[in-house]
C-alpha cells in the first residue's frame, strides 16, 4: 500500500486552487429503495405520487427467500422510500438505457449468470471467494457508488488537494488526487485511480486503471483495462448532495450509460469489522485443507470374466 501510494504522488502534478469551503465535506447516506437497476414493479423511469407512496408503504423483501430470519436479525437500513431527484420519484439510478438496466454485452452477461450460478467458484479456496469476504472491497464503494439494503453510508473529506471518500461498508477509503494526471496503465488499484478537478462548485472525478480482480455493480463481472467512470459531486442544498455519473466499457456493454441519485446528511459513521467473530468462514476453509491433505478414494478395479 505504502508503494502504491508513493507511486501514484509522483504522477500528482500540480494542485488546483482550494474549493469552497464544505462544499462537499459530510457524513452522507445514498440509502433509498430506490436502487441502481429498474425494479420489476416498474416499467418507466419515475412514477407518480401516489403509486410511489404505495410502494413504499409495503416494499418488498430484500431477499425472496429467508429462511435464517436475515432481514430481521441484519437490521436493514433502506432509507425513506423511493429518492425524489428534481421533484420526481425515481424507480432506478440508471436513466440512460430504456430498461433502467445495465447494458451487458452477451458475454458479459453469461459471464455474470456462471458467476452467480457458482461456475468456477471453489469456496474452500480464500482467493476465489468474493472480495467482500475477503475484506479486500465491495461495489457500494465505486465507483460508482451503489446503494444497498445496508451500510449506504459516506464520509467525504476535501482538502486543497485531495478528496476522500470513506465508505462504511469494508472501510473503503478511495483518495481522489485533484489535478494532475493519472498512473501508468500497469498500476491497477482496487476503486481504480481517481483524478478531479473543480468546475464551480461541482466536483468532477475520472476514474480508470482498475484492479483486474474488481468486480463491477451492478453485475459480478471484472474489469477489463477499458473500463472508466465519470463522476461529479455537487452540493445542491445543505441538505442534499447531487451526484451523477458515466461508465464506458466497449469490452463489457454495449453502449456507455448513466445514472444519479441523491444523497441526504447521515446520522452516523461506524465502524465496519470485517469477519469478526465469524466462525463460520474459519471452518469451511479448515475443512477445505483437510479435504485437500486427505488421501485420494481406492480406485474401483472390475475383474475381468
Amino acid at each position: 500500500m505504502k508503494r502504491m501510494v508513493l507511486a501514484l504522488a509522483a504522477f500528482a502534478g500540480p494542485t488546483a486552487a482550494e474549493p469552497p469551503p464544505g462544499t462537499l465535506d459530510g457524513v452522507w447516506t445514498n440509502a433509498f429503495l430506490t436502487s441502481m437497476e429498474r425494479r420489476k414493479e416498474f416499467n418507466a423511469l419515475t412514477v407518480p405520487e401516489a403509486e410511489a407512496r404505495a410502494f413504499e408503504e409495503k416494499p418488498p423483501k430484500i431477499q425472496e427467500e429467508d429462511p435464517v430470519g436475515q432481514e430481521d436479525s441484519e437490521f436493514p437500513e433502506r432509507g425513506p422510500g423511493l429518492a425524489r431527484i428534481r421533484g420526481q420519484a425515481r424507480t432506478s439510478w440508471i436513466y440512460s438505457t430504456a430498461d433502467g438496466k445495465t447494458p451487458w454485452t452477451p458475454a458479459a452477461a453469461a459471464a455474470n449468470k456462471a458467476r452467480r450460478d457458482g461456475a468456477k467458484v471453489n469456496y474452500a479456496n480464500v482467493e476465489q471467494r468474493p472480495l467482500p469476504e475477503r475484506c479486500l472491497g465491495a461495489a457500494f464503494a465505486g465507483p460508482p457508488l451503489v446503494n444497498g439494503p445496508d451500510l449506504s453510508v459516506h464520509t467525504i473529506v476535501e482538502t486543497p488537494d485531495h478528496v476522500v471518500i470513506a465508505s462504511e461498508y469494508i472501510n473503503n477509503t478511495r483518495i481522489i488526487r485533484i489535478g494532475g494526471k493519472h498512473g501508468p496503465a500497469a498500476l491497477k488499484a482496487w476503486m481504480g485511480d481517481s483524478v478531479g478537478r473543480w468546475e464551480g462548485r461541482t466536483l468532477v472525478v475520472e476514474t480508470i486503471n482498475f484492479h483486474p480482480d474488481q468486480f463491477l455493480g451492478p453485475g459480478d463481472v471484472s474489469a477489463s483495462a477499458r473500463h472508466k467512470v465519470t463522476e461529479r459531486f455537487t452540493r445542491i442544498s445543505p441538505s442534499e448532495l447531487h451526484y451523477e455519473f458515466k461508465v464506458e466499457n466497449p469490452d463489457l456493454y454495449t453502449q456507455s450509460w448513466r445514472g444519479e441519485m441523491v444523497f441526504r446528511p447521515a446520522p452516523s459513521f461506524h465502524e465496519y469489522a470485517c469477519h469478526e467473530g465469524n466462525y463460520a468462514l474459519t471452518n469451511i476453509l479448515a475443512g477445505g485443507r483437510t479435504s485437500d491433505a486427505a488421501p485420494p478414494p481406492p480406485v474401483e478395479q472390475k475383474r475381468a470374466d
